[in-house]
């Protein structure tokens, strides 16, 4: 994971990962969602409810802050973080998928 802040436009995301295979064909990016509400806020970031303009679908978007998870030295926790989502698959826990980064942010759609 690239959190180094590489001079990229800041309007460009890059899709990490996918969990669905066919949506990750799709090439959905952080401007493919449309901000519906704020959910709730932290340390780190933000959590947003989204919907997906292209399928429709509801979602929650966690907007972690780079420079905050550098400046608190939590970058192998966001990493583990990261994994458990990405491993969960159960009907009443909370699943990863996509996960988007810019220059500023990494957003972790679920």
């Amino acid at each position: 994971m690239d959190l180094d802040g590489a001079k990229r436009d800041r309007s460009t995301s890059i899709l990490l990962y996918s969990r669905d295979k066919d949506e990750a064909k799709e090439e959905f990016k952080f401007e493919d969602f449309k901000t519906l509400k704020v959910l709730g806020k932290g340390t780190f970031g933000k959590v947003l409810l989204v919907q997906n303009t292209i399928n429709n679908r509801y979602y929650g978007m966690k907007c972690i802050r780079k420079d905050v998870v550098l400046e608190h030295d939590s970058l192998e926790s966001l990493q583990v973080e990261k994994l458990i989502l990405l491993q969960v698959k159960h009907p009443f826990i909370i699943s990863m998928e996509h996960v988007f980064a810019n220059d500023l942010r990494i957003y972790f759609i679920m």
